[in-house]
Protein backbone atom coordinates (compact mmCIF):
# COMPACT_ATOMS: atom_id res chain seq x y z
CA UNK A 1 0.00 0.00 0.00
CA UNK A 2 1.13 3.24 -0.91
CA UNK A 3 0.84 5.88 2.12
CA UNK A 4 1.47 9.54 1.53
CA UNK A 5 0.87 12.15 4.09
CA UNK A 6 -0.82 15.43 1.81
CA UNK A 7 -0.04 18.91 3.45
CA UNK A 8 -0.44 22.51 1.88
CA UNK A 9 3.37 23.49 3.53
CA UNK A 10 4.23 24.20 -0.54
CA UNK A 11 1.61 26.60 -0.89
CA UNK A 12 2.57 30.28 -1.12
CA UNK A 13 0.27 31.06 1.52
CA UNK A 14 1.94 28.94 3.84
CA UNK A 15 5.04 30.86 6.16
CA UNK A 16 7.02 28.00 7.07
CA UNK A 17 8.27 26.50 3.78
CA UNK A 18 8.60 29.25 1.65
CA UNK A 19 8.16 27.58 -1.53
CA UNK A 20 5.59 29.45 -2.98
CA UNK A 21 3.76 26.68 -5.11
CA UNK A 22 -0.42 27.32 -5.88
CA UNK A 23 -2.60 25.01 -5.63
CA UNK A 24 -1.68 23.56 -9.37
CA UNK A 25 0.97 21.77 -8.17
CA UNK A 26 -2.00 19.18 -6.12
CA UNK A 27 -3.04 17.30 -9.67
CA UNK A 28 0.25 16.71 -11.07
CA UNK A 29 1.15 15.11 -7.62
CA UNK A 30 -2.37 13.28 -7.30
CA UNK A 31 -1.78 12.00 -10.66
CA UNK A 32 1.79 10.64 -9.38
CA UNK A 33 0.68 8.87 -6.41
CA UNK A 34 -2.02 7.63 -8.57
CA UNK A 35 0.52 6.08 -11.12
CA UNK A 36 2.70 5.17 -8.43
CA UNK A 37 -0.33 3.14 -6.56
CA UNK A 38 -1.20 1.09 -9.80
CA UNK A 39 2.54 0.82 -10.11
CA UNK A 40 3.83 -1.00 -7.11
CA UNK A 41 0.43 -1.75 -4.88
CA UNK A 42 -2.20 -3.06 -6.88
CA UNK A 43 -4.06 0.71 -6.86
CA UNK A 44 -4.00 0.82 -3.07
CA UNK A 45 -3.10 4.24 -2.09
CA UNK A 46 -3.90 5.66 1.46
CA UNK A 47 -3.69 9.64 2.06
CA UNK A 48 -3.27 11.35 4.60
CA UNK A 49 -3.91 14.96 5.29
CA UNK A 50 -1.65 17.44 6.28
CA UNK A 51 -0.22 20.45 7.38
CA UNK A 52 -0.77 23.96 6.26
CA UNK A 53 -1.69 26.87 7.93
CA UNK A 54 -3.99 28.54 5.24
CA UNK A 55 -6.72 26.18 6.43
CA UNK A 56 -9.48 28.20 4.74
CA UNK A 57 -8.12 29.40 1.37
CA UNK A 58 -6.13 26.55 0.19
CA UNK A 59 -6.57 23.20 2.55
CA UNK A 60 -9.89 22.70 1.21
CA UNK A 61 -8.90 23.53 -2.28
CA UNK A 62 -5.96 21.21 -2.41
CA UNK A 63 -7.00 18.12 -0.71
CA UNK A 64 -10.29 18.59 -3.01
CA UNK A 65 -8.00 18.67 -5.78
CA UNK A 66 -5.82 15.54 -5.18
CA UNK A 67 -9.05 13.57 -4.46
CA UNK A 68 -10.29 14.42 -7.71
CA UNK A 69 -7.09 12.79 -9.14
CA UNK A 70 -7.39 9.94 -6.98
CA UNK A 71 -10.49 8.66 -8.47
CA UNK A 72 -9.77 9.76 -11.51
CA UNK A 73 -12.44 12.57 -11.88
CA UNK A 74 -9.79 15.96 -12.19
CA UNK A 75 -13.09 17.65 -13.93
CA UNK A 76 -14.93 17.65 -10.51
CA UNK A 77 -12.02 20.23 -9.42
CA UNK A 78 -11.31 22.21 -12.25
CA UNK A 79 -12.43 25.58 -10.65
CA UNK A 80 -10.87 25.56 -7.33
CA UNK A 81 -7.22 25.68 -8.70
CA UNK A 82 -5.18 28.70 -8.18
CA UNK A 83 -5.28 30.92 -11.22
CA UNK A 84 -1.74 31.03 -12.70
CA UNK A 85 -0.35 33.47 -10.70
CA UNK A 86 -2.04 34.35 -7.53
CA UNK A 87 -1.32 37.21 -5.29
CA UNK A 88 -2.09 36.56 -1.84
CA UNK A 89 -4.17 39.53 0.23
CA UNK A 90 -2.83 41.21 2.75
CA UNK A 91 -5.57 39.87 5.21
CA UNK A 92 -4.76 35.91 4.31
CA UNK A 93 -1.06 36.79 4.92
CA UNK A 94 -1.79 38.33 8.51
CA UNK A 95 -4.32 35.67 9.19
CA UNK A 96 -2.12 32.87 8.67
CA UNK A 97 1.44 34.66 10.09
CA UNK A 98 -1.25 35.08 13.15
CA UNK A 99 -1.90 31.52 13.47
CA UNK A 100 1.68 30.81 13.23
CA UNK A 101 2.88 32.99 15.62
CA UNK A 102 0.24 31.33 17.70
CA UNK A 103 1.35 27.83 17.55
CA UNK A 104 5.25 28.96 18.69
CA UNK A 105 4.12 30.34 21.35
CA UNK A 106 2.66 27.64 22.77
CA UNK A 107 5.51 24.96 21.34
CA UNK A 108 7.97 27.40 23.32
CA UNK A 109 5.59 27.17 26.63
CA UNK A 110 5.47 23.26 26.49
CA UNK A 111 9.21 23.35 26.00
CA UNK A 112 10.15 26.62 27.61
CA UNK A 113 11.86 28.00 24.78
CA UNK A 114 11.46 30.93 22.76
CA UNK A 115 10.18 30.48 19.42
CA UNK A 116 8.82 34.08 18.69
CA UNK A 117 9.52 35.58 15.34
CA UNK A 118 9.76 39.46 14.20
CA UNK A 119 6.56 41.39 13.57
Amino acid sequence: MLVTQDGCDTHHLDPLAHLAATTRIWPRIGKTFHQLAHELCEGRWLALGGGGYAIYEVVPRAWTLLFAEMVERPDLAAEVDDPVSVEPQEEAQERVWTALRKDLTELGQVHGLDFSLPR
